[in-house]
């Protein structure tokens, strides 16, 4: 009989793998039981073109302040970080453009081309973030929701604004950005990240104004050298050294439950393992969303242990946005307008695109009503163009860069076929014309456009929410406190997927379910594991910092 003490279901490399790495670390014995081919196949590296590497999914490093850097000693297993000077930046239709750096004093040079008011409200920002950013990631991101740090979360996402909890509470992020700048540049450089729904809707009230200020706490904006998949390869040589096991192309269709306890797994008859029903002694972990949960433990038994769970479980939301991906693969440096104003955009990976904030605002209501206009209309595309990573360029001078526009996943009155009835249109129109503005004569350096769509991303990986870049977004009765818990109501058995916080490259989900199984199992006080969020980012900063 195959036992472990810990069975994890789901190799993804924000929960399953990074929570199966810690308790392997830890003393427990793991095994990581993958349906796909391979694990993080959220967080795949793609050749469009030879020797050249885009990331489609996880095109962003987000992972650069999580503890697991140190905890996991991840560099003697192959992995680096690597960050621009500027964390991000915005570039309208007019040509300008502004920069958000590392460093705020820089910062504030650039953005005091368009008001010196904003100006030093944005390095106010950046360094109040850096100030508060560690307390916010302990409380908020590395630790299982908690309603006694509700006011704290508040309080925290204020303090770069100059306000004070109760005064965001009252606000949406338009409401937000509108009241503190005055500069449409200011305004849009800030909502990005809000507008993908990670932290909450940015529109709807208390939960829209602290995402603009949480998603720039959180996380930094890195690559990784040699690909962000080498994330996964990386967790994976760590668990398997200390003598963890990995089960691939092993669907699992039944979570074993005897009086009342989760004390294993079965696989499908289409599993390449030979047994079919492994053990655990201790635990078990769902890396799913919770609709393909609720189907492996069954809907009986989790309605008998808590009707109010089951409700949400089955009837689980998504706003259903989601994300149009082309990858284009161009020879030779893209001829950004914005190369001309800050050379700094040289050497910039990620930048997004807007025409004025007036159509922002428009563009982020036509996504949530589901209006095909945000696909053909909508000007805030996200370009990611790795320049500091040589490793992805072609000895030929190839390189790709994802260009990503924010959409509703169904468009109003249409089934998903809709993108596929349209795709040389939305290559047309939503990024081959736009680009050129922004970037005169990069249609004639263009030799592939690989186009994926809400469909596509859905085919690839359907995790049990459809579409969605991270599996499904935040709804606001799921803000917070309202997610899935990690220990479940039924005895040994856990969640890393469809919690609090949205799972991405950071690894805070399955560092928090490891936390938990671990103290339930008397394996958490490690001498090793004691690192604290931000501490690496800002201990390696000058090393990992391209420098012009």
């Amino acid at each position: 009989m195959a036992e472990f003490d810990v069975i994890i279901v789901g190799g993804g490399v924000s929960g399953g793998l990074t929570a199966a790495a810690y308790l392997q670390k830890a003393g427990a014995k793991c095994v990581v039981i993958e349906k796909r081919h391979d694990l993080g196949c959220f967080d795949p590296g793609y050749e469009i073109w030879p020797e050249t590497n885009v990331y489609p999914h996880a095109n962003i490093y987000l992972g650069g302040m999580s503890p697991y850097w140190e905890d996991l000693e991840l560099e003697k297993y192959g992995l680096r970080n690597l960050n621009s000077p500027v964390i991000y930046g915005v570039i309208g239709t007019d040509g300008k453009c502004l920069w958000h750096y590392l460093d705020p004093k820089k910062t504030y040079e650039s953005c005091k081309k368009f008001s010196e008011k904003d100006a030093k409200k944005l390095q106010f920002f950046w360094e109040t973030v850096i100030k508060v950013g560690k307390e916010f990631q302990k409380l908020i991101c590395y630790q299982p929701p908690n309603p006694e740090y509700v006011d704290k979360l508040f309080e925290l996402t204020a303090a770069p604004f100059g306000l004070d909890g109760d005064t965001i509470r009252t606000m949406n992020g338009i409401q937000l950005l509108e009241e503190t700048f005055e500069s449409d540049y200011a305004r849009a450089s800030l909502s990005h990240l809000a507008i993908g729904n990670y932290f909450g809707d940015f529109v709807s009230e208390g939960i829209g104004a602290t995402s603009v200020a949480a998603n720039n706490m959180a996380w930094s904006s890195s690559i990784l050298r040699g690909g962000n998949h080498h994330l996964v390869h990386a967790l994976q040589r760590l668990f398997l050294s200390y003598g963890g096991v990995v089960l691939r192309s092993s669907p699992v269709e039944k979570v074993i439950i005897k009086d009342g306890k989760a004390v294993g797994v079965r696989l499908s008859e289409d599993a390449v393992y030979p047994e079919k029903e492994i053990y655990a002694k201790k635990a078990v972990i769902l890396d799913l969303q919770a609709p393909a949960s609720l189907k492996l433990i069954g809907e009986d038994i989790v309605k008998q242990v808590s009707p109010e769970l089951w409700a949400k479980m089955k009837f689980w939301k998504s706003g259903m946005k989601s994300s149009c991906l082309a990858l284009i693969t161009v020879k030779g440096r893209i001829p950004w307008k914005a190369d001309e104003v800050e050379p700094v955009s040289k050497v910039a990976h990620l930048r997004y695109m807007f025409s004025s904030w007036d159509d922002i605002k428009e563009y982020y209501y036509r996504i949530k009503n589901h209006d095909s206009r945000a696909v053909f209309e909508g000007w805030y595309h996200e370009l990611v163009n790795n320049v500091i990573d040589p490793t992805t360029i072609s000895p030929e001078g190839y390189m790709t860069v994802r260009c990503d526009l924010h959409v509703p996943a169904m468009v109003q009155g249409n089934g998903m076929e809709w993108w596929d009835e349209n795709r040389k249109k939305i290559i047309d129109e939503c990024f081959k014309e736009k680009l050129e503005i922004i970037a005169p004569g990069i249609k004639n350096k263009i030799y592939e456009i690989h186009l994926e769509t809400p469909y596509d991303i859905w085919r690839e990986n359907p995790i049990g929410m459809p579409t969605h870049i991270v599996g499904g977004d935040f709804t606001d009765d799921q803000w917070y406190l309202g997610r899935m818990p990690y220990k479940m109501p039924i005895d040994g058995l856990y969640c890393c997927n469809s919690v609090w916080p949205c799972p991405a490259s950071w690894g805070a989900t399955g560092y928090i379910v490891a936390s938990v199984v671990a103290a339930d199992l008397g394996i958490r006080k490690q001498p090793w594991w004691v690192h604290e969020p931000t501490d690496y980012f800002f201990k390696n900063i000058q090393r990992d910092t391209y420098q012009m």
